[in-house]
């Protein structure tokens, strides 16, 4: 069947094919998780937006170009926003679809679903039960292009980018397929590694450090177990985990897959950067014990805690900082890990994308809300509210001063996002590579190694198994 073809399966050779797009190094001019990136990780409390102004939104806006219902049909259009940890986006993405429907005529049913593992149940069980919705930001997006359930949007997708100033290139480059827009990409989400400076000063170092070496040196100068402080607050235990090894990984020029798709993870580079990372705690202890109990809410607490200088995060920490300790944001160096022995380590850069379901009965009414969401009436202010959770994926929002001139989104937009990757990279998210992030194999991998004293080889070769099994299962399901 024709992978472009809504409600088909991709074939092998497609899939493989698409996986290969330039994504490259996901730059302002070129990401999987989302893979689905990665999950957000969650702030212990509920952050707030900054008070930078928004942009001004109607209450109950009309849509400039919506498409009108023609006749009432039964039934309700079925929408899932994720839930993000930034209350003022979810109260005002759930008023704007409501209003969009109301103002068009027809009825609808708002879900918000969860972040992280919860996120991925609850779209695998819908896929299955057949209820999936008619639009959704978040899931499984690679999943959701081999399946056929994201439908080519290829007709919207222009207009919605004009109306913004024009799609970034990673964005466009993240859902196209076979040179058709089977998602619109809704965010991106650069992991940020947050260095809490006066630590850093009173041991004698200036940020940003030169390299991995500088790095586990002034670590181990910062620890100081007897008083529970440990420099380095990176987990042995969440689905967060991946987006930390792959940063090691790339450092010593090794990546978790090739350009093809396949899974590269025993490969001496990988190997080499793997056992960087499983070091930091078992030789050098410059992470605290528990990190091989974690879970996406502790690395957090362990930077709002204080209990250590260095914490890799998405923008949730920064909402979070502004909220319960703005003196420690303002004490933070917000930039990337420093180079690896090969070379430069950019952020992982994790995109989340709306997509319209190829099979639902209500088309025009599910790209008329998704153009309205993604609308300059609705997508700045949007983004504002988000607290710099998320960032833009168009150009004309990017240029607000709340990206612009904000002191902690400001670092993010110029020295962060542009070099940012995919962890799929040089490939994409593929369906492989977010399974390892959402059935935690990669946790499982590194406790082996640190725990179990399993050699870095050997329980790389276990993962590698897993990657290339679930990799063949994807394969046979693409050539039914």
């Amino acid at each position: 069947m024709s992978a472009n073809k809504p409600g088909s399966l991709l074939t092998r050779r497609d899939f493989l094919r698409f996986c290969a797009v330039a994504l490259g190094a996901a730059t302002a001019s070129s990401l999987v998780g989302a893979c689905a990136p990665a999950a957000a990780p969650a702030p212990t409390t509920a952050p707030a937006a900054p008070a930078t102004k928004a942009p001004e939104a109607a209450a109950a806006p009309t849509p400039t170009t919506a498409p009108a219902a023609k006749e009432a049909t039964k039934g309700k259009l079925s929408f899932w926003p994720r839930r993000e940890y930034a209350d003022e986006l979810n109260t005002y993405i759930e008023q704007q679809a409501k209003a969009y429907a109301s103002d068009n005529g027809f009825d609808i049913e708002v879900t918000f679903t969860p972040i992280g593992e919860e996120e991925q149940a609850k779209w695998k069980a819908a896929q299955e039960a057949g209820t999936l919705p008619d639009v959704g930001i978040g899931g499984n997006f690679s999943n959701h292009v081999v399946t056929g359930i994201a439908a080519d949007v290829s007709d919207i997708y222009d207009e919605i980018g004009k109306g913004n100033g024009g799609w970034f290139d990673w964005a466009t480059g993240y859902v196209t397929r076979g040179g058709k827009k089977v998602g619109l990409a809704y965010a991106g989400y650069p992991w940020v590694t947050y260095y809490w400076q006066t630590p850093f000063k009173e041991a004698g170092y200036t940020l940003p450090l030169k390299d991995f070496d500088q790095f586990v040196e002034a670590a181990k100068k910062i620890t100081k177990p007897d008083k529970d402080f440990y420099a380095v607050g990176f987990p042995f235990a969440s689905t967060d985990t991946p987006m930390h090894v792959a940063e090691g990984i790339w450092g010593f020029g090794g990546a978790m897959q090739d350009a093809e798709g396949n899974p590269t993870v025993l490969t001496p580079e990988s190997i080499d950067g793997v056992t960087w990372y499983a070091e930091l705690y078992s030789k050098h202890k410059v992470v605290p014990p528990g990190a091989t109990g974690w879970t996406p809410v502790d690395n957090n607490k362990f930077y709002l805690g204080r209990k250590g200088a260095v914490c890799y995060n998405l923008g949730s920490l920064t909402t979070a900082l502004r909220k319960d300790d703005e003196a420690l944001l303002k004490d933070s160096y917000l930039g990337t890990m420093p180079p690896g022995p090969k070379g430069e380590v950019p952020c992982v850069l994790g995109v989340q994308v709306m997509i319209v379901n190829a099979n639902s009965k209500f088309p025009e009414q599910a790209r008329g809300l998704a153009k309205h969401i993604l609308s300059p009436k609705v997508y700045p202010t949007l983004l504002v509210k988000a607290g710099g959770l998320i960032s833009p994926t168009m150009k004309d929002p990017a240029k607000l001063p709340f990206f612009t001139e904000d002191p902690y989104n400001k670092p993010v937009m110029e020295r962060i996002l542009p070099g940012g990757r995919v962890q799929g990279y040089p490939s994409y998210d593929t369906p492989w590579l977010e399974e390892a992030t959402s059935q935690n194999w990669w946790p499982e991998a590194l406790q082996a190694i640190v725990l179990k004293n399993t050699s870095p080889k050997d329980a790389l070769t276990v993962l590698q198994k897993k990657l290339e099994e679930s990799k063949a299962k994807w394969e046979r399901a693409m050539k039914r």
